[in-house]
């Protein structure tokens, strides 16, 4: 059996695999076929997820970006937006996923249009 372990707060994923187990489903199929699917499927949700987080993360450079040009401290652009400063934090750590109407708070408190927030490389 294959587990995937996620450490919150970090881009560290782990792939731990129980050898044994993989080896009894190998030997009682006669096919490595079933396994190496499984593996697949596995690798595809990883990189799903990696993705995600890298888009996250390229976010929270912008809006870091735009608050840095501003002279503008979490607390301050927090008390713009109507958004706790951690948050803040997070958001541009990368670190949370959040929703539209944060979005269109986020680019008020920097006085810009919310699709300059979107303006980066998509090296994802």
């Amino acid at each position: 059996m294959l587990q995937i372990i996620f450490m919150k707060n970090r881009k560290c994923i782990q792939l731990v695999a129980n050898i044994t187990k993989i080896l009894n489903v190998v030997l009682k199929t006669h096919t490595i076929f079933y396994v190496s699917t499984e593996i697949a499927l596995i690798k595809k949700a990883m990189n799903n997820i990696i993705k995600k987080t890298d888009f996250q993360l390229a976010f929270g450079k912008q809006v870091e970006k735009f608050r840095t040009e501003q002279n503008l401290s979490y607390r301050q652009l927090a008390q713009r937006c109507d958004i706790d400063h951690s948050n803040i934090s997070k958001i541009e750590k990368g670190e949370i996923n959040i929703q539209l109407s944060t979005i269109l708070q986020l680019s008020n408190g920097l006085n810009i249009n919310p699709k300059s927030l979107f303006d980066f490389e998509d090296n994802i």
